[in-house]
């Protein structure tokens, strides 16, 4: 499995074209493989926890998606439009090593 991701990596720092289109913009593979290193940086401390991702669907969430699977964590999904009950409920359940938040929308 190490090796597949570790492909997977490669095909990121090597892409040139578009990665991802969400919200009328467009990110190339470079950008999200630079994203996905800058969280690497942070969840290197961690090995084999739940990491929980407070974001909606854009390209934070695609970057702490790869970012925490190829760091050998567990992501733990977490969608901000939920009600904060439920969101609490979900944190109580997997107890997370860190909460990973993205912008809040404009």
């Amino acid at each position: 499995m190490k090796e597949f991701y570790q492909q997977l990596l490669d095909a990121f720092a090597n892409g040139t074209g578009t990665a991802i289109i969400a919200g009328g913009e467009r990110w190339s593979y470079a950008q999200l493989y630079n994203a996905m290193r800058r969280l690497n940086g942070f969840l290197g401390s961690f090995q084999n926890q739940n990491i929980a991702l407070y974001t909606g669907k854009n390209f934070e969430a695609y970057a702490g998606i790869y970012a925490v699977l190829l760091s050998s964590n567990c992501w733990v999904p977490m969608e901000p439009a939920n009600p904060n009950s439920r969101s609490l409920d979900l944190l109580n359940l997997c107890r997370p090593a860190a909460v990973l938040a993205g912008q809040a929308p404009a």
